[in-house]
């Protein structure tokens, strides 16, 4: 019953490790866009899709899947922190149209972790697979921060733990979350 209850009113939680299962919230991200579209509902007047998260990430190909269909949905999507948003799922947050925290949230940013093993000509392939995708990675924080790209690379060599302060500094938070109403209204 909550499921029905979470897809009328546009709810979505990623609450699990960022996987090809994220399939599933892209499926509903598409159908709500595509409701809205066969229903003539102006861009203006759509109601936002909600995106509530708690993940400590993994996968960076499904979370670049998921990027592009939030960054093509005619939708608002609001995205919350409710307090780890780690990894991908912090790409995630910070792509949301409008991103609130809760006052003890935390972002991670870091190069992630990877390993490639087969042939050599496999090895130098998934090497440079991964360099790309560090790539996107940086260029999508800097699109969605305020974050100088030198600090950018400097931070991500490390485990970089962004508290709501720091949140609110680089322009990854638009609003803390100070009453019940803003998650649920």
């Amino acid at each position: 019953m909550q499921y029905f209850l979470d897809r009328k009113s546009r709810i979505i939680w990623i609450d699990k490790d960022i996987d090809s299962d994220l399939f599933n919230e892209i499926r509903q991200i598409i159908q709500y866009n595509k409701e809205d579209e066969e229903n003539k509902i102006p861009v203006e007047e759509r109601k936002a899709i909600k995106i509530y998260l708690h993940s400590y990430g993994r996968t960076l190909d499904s979370c670049f899947a998921l990027l592009d269909i939030m960054k093509i949905s005619k939708c608002p999507i609001y995205t919350y922190n409710l307090r780890a948003c780690m990894s991908a799922a912090a790409l995630i947050y910070i792509n949301g149209h409008k991103r609130f925290a809760m006052p003890k949230s935390t972002v991670l940013l870091h190069s992630g972790s990877g390993g490639s093993s087969g042939s050599f000509d496999a090895v130098v392939a998934q090497t440079e697979n991964y360099k790309r995708l560090m790539e996107m990675l940086k260029e999508n924080i800097l699109e969605h921060s305020t974050i100088d790209k030198a600090y950018l690379t400097k931070q991500m060599k490390k485990e970089w733990y962004i508290y709501i302060d720091q949140q609110i500094q680089y322009g990854l938070t638009d609003v803390v979350i100070d009453d019940i109403t803003q998650l649920v209204g």
